[in-house]
């Protein structure tokens, strides 16, 4: 009964189980249109399940995207940490919710009679590398809720596909730790010419600027976020470091780093697709882009 998944007061904790629970009646009443008379259904059944299809396709797609929305939009929108709230419960629900009902209209089997294959073109985006806390900083440092939206979140656009990425290093003068400065990315539309983004962050140039060309896509980055407190020369009170030390980017056919192999893994928070296979060819995803977003000051 799919009106059990949405009940009152807990549609959104609901909707992934929701999702779910549409698709499979949905490829039911999809199976009884086409194979009805085969199962001993009258041609009367048969239209009867393909305009309950119907009507489904839309009830349930609809409802997938309303509480989508409705649960973003009741979600606080000031502080940082608000932000990556939100960002996660996006990105949780694209791939648990909206994946799935952006399929639904491929049920109607008379206006889709040959079986296709369709493919997922949306854009989403994991935390970022390097966390602010809110305990050890003030408010007035964090980005704010609107900060990290529009830097760290690209405008509509058609797809394109990462080609190059150059990084640029900085560098804390306490310790000579270098980092990930700025970064530079170049990427092209299906059929046209190369898209240079604007500098990200800052040109540094403590090293050569480090370019790749990835020849592939990038399925898995293994990144080398640091934290640590540094003493500065007295009088100055103690500081704390936070940058990107290095990154692996992983294709099917090659790996490039940046400086070093970290242990954050971009597989935790967009897993396989296909786990009985290595991940170079069971990927989900693939990098397409990377923004960059400073602290207040910096």
């Amino acid at each position: 009964d799919i009106p059990s998944f949405r009940i009152a007061g807990f549609e959104v904790p609901l909707l992934s189980v929701y999702a779910q629970a549409a698709n499979l009646h949905l490829a039911i009443l999809r199976d009884s249109s086409i194979f009805g008379a085969r199962w001993g259904l009258t041609t009367i059944n048969v239209n009867e399940n393909y305009n309950r299809l119907i009507r489904h396709i839309d009830e349930y797609a609809n409802h997938c995207a309303d509480t989508y929305n409705r649960g973003l939009n009741n979600l606080p929108k000031s502080t940082y940490q608000d932000w990556i709230t939100y960002n996660r419960l996006r990105r949780d629900l694209t791939l648990t919710v909206l994946d799935i009902a952006a399929f639904f209209p491929s049920y109607d089997n008379r206006r889709y009679p040959i079986q296709s294959v369709g493919q997922l073109t949306r854009e989403i985006y994991t935390d970022p590398l390097i966390t602010f806390n809110p305990q050890l900083q003030s408010v007035a440092q964090l980005p704010t809720f609107n900060v990290m939206e529009s830097n760290a979140i690209r405008t509509s656009h058609l797809f394109d596909v990462l080609n190059n990425l150059t990084i640029f290093t900085d560098w804390f003068s306490v310790g000579r730790n270098f980092y990930w400065g700025g970064h530079r990315v170049i990427s092209n539309r299906i059929g046209g010419g190369n898209i240079t983004s604007p500098i990200y962050g800052r040109e540094a140039n403590q090293e050569p600027p480090r370019s790749f060309t990835f020849n592939g896509p990038v399925f898995r980055t293994l990144s080398n976020p640091t934290f640590r407190p540094l003493q500065q020369p007295w009088p100055a009170p103690p500081f704390n470091l936070r940058g990107v030390e290095g990154v692996e980017f992983s294709t099917p056919l090659n790996s490039f780093t940046y400086r070093g192999r970290g242990t954050v893994d971009s597989l935790t928070e967009l897993p396989p697709e296909d786990n009985s296979v290595p991940p170079r060819e069971g990927y989900s995803h693939r990098l397409c882009h990377a923004t960059f977003v400073q602290r207040s000051g910096t």
